[in-house]
């Protein structure tokens, strides 16, 4: 333990001196560490594997790019705070598939910040509290996400295995594609073993749609004139083609999405009017839908209203709210957090049995 605290006191070291001098050779290098040039090379090639940009030039020798470390940054108090609220927030909320890239920017801003200006806004910060967002992308919702960035600048078709439940029945899929080839240095795979719930398509990659809970992409299947919305948590298989598409010029992403709850549209619109509960008018100060607006007929009994496109994903919601909300329009809506309910009894009484 005392060897390594001592290597990496050496490397830092290392660091400082090949950031503020001028350029020295490996020898005198070696000599200002106290290590033999052997050891002063190691280094080196340590910071170098690291990402430091270490370089060296016969008039100046070895240093490191001035461009790697930012400058300081002049920021107001305010400022400071807003960027440790930006750390803290992004390390609770885990949706963001470039998640680490955006804590590394923060801390490095942070850094290097006024020493008086950080100490006071840890403190304060101290008292400042971020839920963690329950659900998380998986690890291979990331490397689609990467991917398919990639594959919508390109234009490039994929084809791509779906958990089966993913497709909606007012939208069917023909008969599934033959099964993929095998995996080359295009394809990105996450296997299920034992799952028997897929359906392999070649899909033209359009966008990606995020909300707080989950990522999505918009794109046209082969054979179907219609966009698809696809969670990509439900994607087990993705592999680039060589077939080439042309997105549409006039393609908008929230046009497609239009007034679905989230990201799922159904095909057909529905006026909402749900009972908010005296105990849960907080619910009122949210907004949790572009359409919504609130009716107050009643000043004790006021109804929160949307127009939405699908019952499905609102019913999801409805239902997270427990009590504090009743469906007075439509009657579907009611069927269908109805019938999910008794799913849900009917469970949970099979597993007391």
């Amino acid at each position: 333990m005392k060897s390594r605290t001592h290597r990496i006191t050496r490397l830092l070291r290392l660091i400082t001196l090949l950031e503020s001098g001028p350029g020295s050779n490996g020898t005198r290098l070696a000599q200002e560490l106290g290590v033999s040039r052997r050891t002063f090379f190691r280094d080196l090639r340590t910071l170098q594997e690291a990402g430091v940009p270490c370089f060296h030039d016969a008039e100046n020798g070895y240093r490191i790019a001035r461009n790697f470390f930012l400058p300081p940054v002049n920021l107001t108090l305010a400022e400071t705070l807003s960027l440790h609220l930006l750390d803290k927030t992004v390390t609770a909320k885990r949706m963001n598939p470039l998640n680490d890239e955006l804590l590394a920017i923060a801390n490095k801003l942070i850094s290097t910040l006024d020493q008086s200006h950080r100490q006071v806004c840890r403190d304060l910060m101290k008292h400042v509290i971020i839920s963690q967002t329950p659900t998380a992308m998986p690890d291979h919702g990331l490397r689609f996400f990467t991917a398919l960035q990639r594959y919508i600048d390109e234009c490039r078709a994929c084809r791509m295995t779906i958990s089966r439940e993913v497709w909606s029945p007012l939208s069917p899929l023909s008969p599934p594609s033959p099964p993929p080839p095998p995996s080359t240095s295009n394809s990105v795979a996450h296997t299920q073993p034992g799952s028997t719930q897929l359906i392999e398509c070649v899909i033209h990659p359009y966008a990606l749609y995020g909300t707080d809970h989950h990522w999505s992409l918009l794109g046209v299947v082969n054979g179907h004139e219609s966009m698809r919305v696809i969670p990509l948590d439900h994607v087990v298989d993705l592999v680039a083609l060589e077939q080439r598409f042309e997105r549409p010029s006039q393609f908008d992403a929230q046009q497609v999405i239009g007034l679905a709850w989230q990201t799922q549209p159904e095909g057909e619109t529905y006026t909402i009017e749900l009972q908010v509960k005296p105990e849960a008018h907080h619910l009122l100060a949210t907004r949790w839908h572009a359409s919504q607006h609130v009716k107050h007929n009643d000043p004790d009994d006021p109804l929160l209203c949307f127009t939405v496109d699908g019952l499905h994903e609102i019913a999801d919601w409805i239902i997270q709210q427990g009590q504090s909300l009743r469906v007075k329009h439509p009657a579907q809506l009611r069927q269908i957090i109805t019938a999910r309910l008794r799913e849900l009894a009917d469970h949970h009484e099979q597993c007391h049995s």
